[in-house]
Formats: C-alpha cells, structure tokens, sequence
C-alpha cells in the first residue's frame, strides 16, 4: 500500500496474507516480525520467550543508577528467569565492566538469549544456567535482577488473547497471589545477595505492599523501597542490603 508501484511476487503475496491472518487471530506482532526492541537494541524474541515491555525499561535505569554508584569496577551480578536476555544483555551493553549470569527453567528460552547475545557481542560476559530460580548459581554477587512471573492464577485468562493464549504461560503465571516464584528468589536472598548488595524485582502494581514486607522478612535490617514505572505503577521493590 506504501508503494503501489512495487508489484510483489505471488509468494510474498502469499506470506503477507498469511502473517495477516495470525495477527487477525490475534498473535503478537514481535513474534510475526522475530524481535522486539528493548531500551534501544533489538532482541529476537519467539514463542519461548515473554516479549519485552517498556515498562521493564525501567529495572534498567535503576541498575544503571546503582552501578554508577559504585564507580567503574568489576561487578558481576544475576538475571533470574532472562527469558530472552533483554535485561541481562541490555546491562551488558551499556556498562563494560559487569558480567552476567542468567538463569531459566526454559532451555529454549535461553537458546534464544544465548543468540541475542552473540548478535549483541557481549557472550564473552555472560553464563547462561538452565536452573529454578538460583539454584545453580555460586557463589554470591553484587546484583540481583528478577522480572519473574507475578500473575495471579485466577487473572490470567482475563488478559488479552495477545498474552494470554501466545507467551509462555510459565513466565507469567505467578502462582495463586502472583508471588509463587517471587516469595521463593526472596528465600534465597540471604544466601546469594553479597552485603551491600541490591536486588530489584518486578512486581505487580497491587503487590508492593506485600512484596516490601517479605523482602524485609527475608533480609532484615535491609533498606527495602518501591519504585513506580512510567505510568506512575508500583512497578519494582528494590532491596539494597546492608553492609
């Protein structure tokens, strides 16, 4: 329609009227076109993977803070449930000095990361550890990162088709409060945040409240805060612990 002088092949002809059709069935555009940007670079994300949002942006601008803070030294820190790597990799990029490792449940999840790396050209920083939460990862580090499932059970087949009948319903489904997997990394805290450390978990907008007291429960004495995203939602509990 854009370019009527261009007249397309009957194959292509065919292709777009097939990716017309699944988007009418209300699949998602970044699975039709294989990638979807995030914080400016782009991910190749498929059926595996949950699709980045804009509002996880936000987990980065935190990080980014609290690593400026600490200076230009090496720092290595975790990203639980990485999906396709956008957080992980994101960090990766914009700061040389850190190294990564990212955990899943999914092993294809983190073929799809480990390619996202690769094209981002930062594999050389990154272990990719197919685990439950952290389960895997030894021994402890300066950072956690977590944007792990926090749908309540009872909601998730009121969200639109696009989510609820394409993503993985095991990177959504948090469990029947939403905090299954949340309640659990928070367990594991005090055996994998280094002191000092800070941790920045996703959460739901409703959560905040509970999330806040669990993370004090867990790590007490810490400095626990919630963050809002763009929209002005509880979006991130931050918990810094103490030295």
């Amino acid at each position: 329609m854009a370019h009527p002088e261009r007249a397309l092949t009957s194959e292509q002809t065919q292709a777009f009227a097939r990716l017309v059709e699944r988007r009418a069935g209300r699949e998602p555009l970044a699975y039709l076109l294989g990638s979807r940007e995030f914080y400016g670079l782009p991910f190749r994300v498929n059926e595996h993977t949950l699709i980045p949002r804009p509002e996880t942006e936000g987990m980065i601008d935190l990080a980014l803070a609290w690593i400026d803070r600490c200076g230009a030294q090496p720092l290595r820190f975790v990203d639980v449930g990485t999906g396709s790597g956008a957080i992980a990799l994101t960090l990766l990029c914009l700061r040389a000095e850190l190294s990564a490792i990212a955990t899943d449940t999914s092993l294809d999840a983190l073929a799809v990361a480990r390619a996202n790396a690769a094209h981002l050209l930062v594999s050389d920083r990154v272990q990719f550890v197919a685990c439950d939460l952290v389960d895997a990862v030894r021994p402890t580090v300066s950072l956690v990162l977590a944007n792990l499932p926090y749908i309540p059970t009872a909601e998730f087949e009121a969200l639109e088709p696009e989510v609820a009948h394409y993503e993985p319903r095991s990177a959504l489904d948090g469990g029947p409060d939403g905090l299954e997997s949340i309640g659990a990394l928070l367990a594991r805290l005090a055996g994998l945040l280094e002191p000092g450390g800070l941790a920045i978990l996703e959460i739901g907008a409703p959560q905040s409240d509970d999330v806040r007291r669990r993370a004090l429960q867990a790590l007490p004495g810490s400095r626990v805060r919630v963050e809002q995203d763009y929209a002005g939602l509880d979006r991130f509990v931050v918990v810094e612990r103490k030295d």
